[in-house]
């Protein structure tokens, strides 16, 4: 993780932005360490019914972790299957590997990439045409912006992951429901009808709207991409908590076109899942970017959810040391200002010039 993620692990907002996921400060204010493996499985189990729910989240490039679900998966053994793939995908689970990049070029091979483009084009309208030349627009300010590598398209491709899961479907015979690729025929019809996908607005809000941590973070995560591969940081550094900065991050950029392809989708998913499945084990694998808002959904419905703090709440404030100190701040200025006869400018305990405004208002 970055220099400067850490120093706003402390003195700036990123708290705010991950408290939802991971506030257990330690130390000096920095978050412990939080592996891809801890953060991409999420086990929720409701105590009144026992229904339990296996929520997997991927980047579908790692071949460790596709490994781990698969062993994670045969352990749970569920009586329903949730896998976020096209239909169609079933018949590409029958390529014989057991690695995940090896997996991603018999897709591209066989066709299902150019097919997934072939069911999500429309007629070449004017229309059509404008939409185009605005989503490539956005991809290659994406580029430029955070430097991300030409293979980044694979992670929105379904991986072995996800062949495992269908798999294990497919051998135990339990009920499996494909939800769709993440930018199949529904998502790109969502994208088609936000109307606020202009080309200087992304600009605009960069430039201008950016407070100096974000766009000092921005600087971070462009050095990482450029460092390092595709893979290894599926399997190194997008954590939870890095995938909700990624969502933050484009929600202040594309704050229509995340609203749909990540929010509104985790709910389209949730209901699909909650609606079309039955049984009591379910297993759910899906991309990475919605884990948070399934879990928040699933809590909801089933009466479980985590009653957090506010996130700039005083309950965690030592008021009774902070009183203690600034008496004793006082005590030694008028001590002092008695001694010398005249009026203290800096107390020996403060770096900062005495000044009646300056004192903590929590006092």
């Amino acid at each position: 993780m970055a220099l400067t993620t850490f120093k706003r692990l402390h003195y700036s907002h990123y708290g705010a932005v991950i408290r939802d996921s991971t506030h257990n400060v330690l130390l000096d204010g920095i978050m412990p360490a939080r592996c891809v493996e801890s953060s991409t499985v999420m086990h929720l189990v409701d105590p009144q019914t026992s229904e339990e729910l296996l929520l997997i989240g991927t980047c579908n490039m790692s071949t460790k972790l596709a490994h781990r679900t698969k062993a994670l998966a045969e352990k749970f053994k569920p009586n329903a299957v949730f896998v976020q793939a096209a239909p169609y995908f079933a018949e590409y689970t029958k390529i014989d590997t057991k690695c995940a990049q090896t997996f991603h070029e018999e897709l591209i091979r066989n066709g299902y990439v150019e097919y997934q483009e072939y069911v999500t084009k429309k007629p070449f309208t004017l229309r059509e045409i404008i939409f185009q030349y605005r989503k490539n627009i956005a991809k290659l300010w994406l580029h430029h912006t955070l430097r991300v590598p030409e293979n980044w398209y694979r992670i929105f491709l379904p991986g072995l992951e996800m062949k495992f899961a269908a798999e294990l479907a497919q051998k135990q015979g339990t009920p499996i429901l494909y939800a769709g690729d993440a930018f199949g025929v529904q998502g790109m019809e969502m994208l088609r009808l936000e109307k606020d996908f202009d080309v200087f607005k992304p600009l605009w809000r960069y430039w201008c709207g950016m407070a100096t941590s974000w766009v000092s973070e921005v600087k971070d995560v462009r050095k990482i991409f450029t460092g390092h591969g595709l893979k290894d940081l599926t399997e190194t550094f997008f954590n939870k908590d890095q995938m909700a900065w990624f969502v933050r991050f484009a929600h202040k950029i594309f704050p229509a076109q995340t609203d749909a392809c990540i929010h509104k989708r985790s709910e389209d998913l949730f209901i699909r899942l909650e609606s079309q499945l039955e049984g009591k084990k379910k297993l759910a694998v899906v991309n990475q970017w919605h884990m948070e808002d399934i879990e928040k959904l699933w809590r909801k419905k089933h009466g479980i959810e985590i009653i957090r703090p506010p996130t700039s709440g005083t309950e965690d404030l030592p008021l009774a040391e902070i009183v203690a100190y600034m008496k004793g701040t006082d005590h030694d200025r008028h001590a002092a200002e008695k001694l010398t006869g005249t009026t203290m400018a800096t107390e020996s305990r403060q770096n900062v010039p005495y000044f009646d405004e300056n004192r903590s208002h929590y006092g």
